[in-house]
């Protein structure tokens, strides 16, 4: 977490203001998307579980909304499971499976809200069987794979297409009928949102008269979420005002050796 401390004496009204260098009072956010077969923390989850990020809004299958991790795959030709993702189907054992023919739609969503949607980003690769495209928010993006989309993947860059708030991302895998199905994602986005400053100190703690307030803050975004980062450096300028306005402050980084990171 990057903090900045500084020591006051009681008495004294100062105010502070802040602005990110190199950042221009925004961040980059990591959005909330996995890649297929992984659990919350991006571990592989066990073969035959469900994988809790990714929903069938369509499955000519009929075995339900939800996919599972591939325990079995014609591997080759299909690209093996792991290290970082794994094969995700409608059931468990794809290994000389007859599907039936069709596109089988795998959804995961991730929300914007508080984040600016014209600078959202997410960038990956993916694999299918048969053949696929990608959707942001039922726009196609442009990018497929072909009908041996299962050999090797296929990069993909989304950076439009964004909206405020839950963003929905399908992919929709084409299936030859009578043979096996499936899909691998690994994916990461970000987007900018706006820095907060959030305060450490406790102003409800009682001092001493004559005392010093160590007062401690971090970078945050809207809910309070650390986003401090050590190349992220904020700098802050004093003034002495009876009422505290919203006001921008001129760049002044004599005390920037004031803060630390820790």
């Amino acid at each position: 977490m990057k903090t900045t401390l500084w020591r006051l004496p009681m008495g004294l009204v100062t105010f502070f203001c802040f602005f990110a260098i190199r950042a221009q009072a925004q961040v980059n956010v990591p959005l909330s998307v996995f890649n297929t077969g992984v659990n919350n923390t991006g571990a592989l989850l066990a073969p035959g579980s469900t994988d809790p990020h990714y929903k069938f809004i369509a499955n000519p299958d009929g075995t339900g909304a939800t996919p599972v991790v591939a325990s079995t795959i014609p591997s080759p030709p299909w690209i093996a499971n792991g290290p970082n993702s794994q094969w995700i189907a409608p059931d468990p054992n794809q290994a000389g499976a007859r599907l039936p023919g069709g596109n089988y739609d795998y959804q995961i969503t991730f929300d914007l809200t508080g984040l600016d949607p014209s600078t959202a980003q997410l960038t990956g690769q993916w694999a299918t069987d048969n053949s696929g495209a990608i959707y942001i928010n039922g726009v196609s993006t442009g990018f497929t794979t072909p009908d041996v989309g299962f050999e090797s993947f296929s990069p993909f860059t989304i950076s439009s297409g964004f909206i405020s708030g839950v963003n929905k991302l399908d992919f929709v895998v084409f299936n030859d009928t009578g043979s096996s199905t499936g899909l691998r994602v690994e994916i990461s986005g970000t987007a900018q949102g706006p820095y907060n400053i959030c305060l450490l100190y406790d102003p409800t703690k009682a001092i001493k008269s004559g005392a010093t307030i160590p007062l401690k803050f971090y970078l945050c975004d809207a809910n309070g979420s650390d986003l401090s980062s050590a190349t992220v450096l904020p700098v802050r300028c004093k003034w002495q005002r009876p009422i505290f306005g919203n006001r921008d402050c001129p760049r002044d980084e004599s005390c920037a050796s004031e803060h630390k990171y820790d």
